[in-house]
């Protein structure tokens, strides 16, 4: 009798290749560790280079699926994974997109704060001209108290930059945002803005924003929700893949568009704007990194696989 060999063929299903000891002359079933399918093999009985088969499944009559001795199929938890996983994107893309609205709802706010810095033979809080600008052409100028507190009311949210003229000090210009979904105290925004020394011929720019304008902000907003549903999309095809037992590619594509979208608010610089979104996201990408390691790790064993 001929010895079993180790044969390398593909599933009739879902088309994975997959590596299984069989012997000439005699079925040998096992299980597909891609679809859970259960494939016919029999070893060739020609040397090489015969030696691999495609598995033709009319060459054998319909048999039962294992019920013992075959591995447990990943198909269920990778399905739940991934459904989960968009599920979580699609409502995070209808957040941002709410968010993007409920920003550009018009408001104001009370600029108000202090300077502080020091500077040789000057005191802590000098007299200093202070320019306000904003959106839609808000312009206010004046000066800050001997405290060095100031406060400019009815400033419009969005953009705001305010310049510093103080005698001994550099030209110092502060770059800020307001919006009304970030988190910002009711009245006042409380700033303590710091003057460095230095000539009066220096000129400073402190950023405490990565957006220029309200409009910046939410493009922003606009672009996090265009990704979110790209990758929903994406994980839409990925689904069905699973569940047709078809194109492992796509599902493992799906899987990785899971990871890539939630990786969406710390490249936008939204994590500090969104927490809690933040959070969401991190749990659509850990049940996106789950489905994908359990599609390619049997996918990557199968086809390293050794042909004898």
């Amino acid at each position: 009798m001929a010895a079993p060999s180790t044969v390398t063929a593909r599933c009739p299903a879902c088309g994975g290749l997959l590596a299984a000891i069989g012997t000439p002359y005699a079925a040998t079933y096992v299980r597909c560790p891609h679809c859970g399918g259960t494939v016919p093999i029999v070893a060739p009985r020609d040397p090489p280079p015969l030696f691999a088969w495609e598995v033709s499944p009319q060459l054998y009559p319909p048999i039962p699926s294992i019920s013992e001795g075959g591995r447990r199929s990943v198909r269920p938890f990778v399905l739940g994974a991934l459904v989960l996983a968009t599920v979580i994107t699609a409502a995070l893309a209808g957040f941002t997109a709410a968010e993007a609205s409920n920003a550009l709802a018009p408001g104001h706010l009370d600029l108000a704060g202090v300077l502080v810095g020091e500077s040789a033979g000057l005191p802590p809080h000098p007299f200093a001209h202070l320019i306000v600008s904003g959106e839609n052409g808000y312009r206010a100028a004046g000066t800050d108290a001997p405290d060095g507190s100031f406060d400019f009311p009815g400033v419009p949210l969005g953009a705001v930059t305010l310049l510093v003229n103080a005698t001994g000090y550099p030209n110092t210009s502060f770059e800020m945002f307001f919006s009304s979904i970030l988190s910002q105290p009711s009245r006042s925004t409380g700033l303590q803005l710091d003057l460095s020394s230095g000539g009066t011929s220096n000129a400073l720019t402190v950023l405490y924003t990565p957006w220029g304008s309200l409009e910046e902000f939410v493009a922003t907003l606009l672009t996090a929700t265009v990704i979110f549903a790209v990758g929903v999309l994406v994980a839409c095809v990925g689904v069905w893949a699973v569940v047709r037992h078809r194109r492992p590619s796509f599902a493992v594509a799906g899987a990785a568009a899971m990871i890539v979208a939630p990786a969406t608010l710390p490249l936008l610089t939204l994590d500090t704007v969104l927490p809690d979104a933040l959070l969401v996201s991190s749990v659509a990408g850990a049940l996106g990194a789950a489905a994908f390691v359990l599609l390619v790790v049997p996918i990557a064993l199968t086809a390293s696989a050794p042909e004898e």
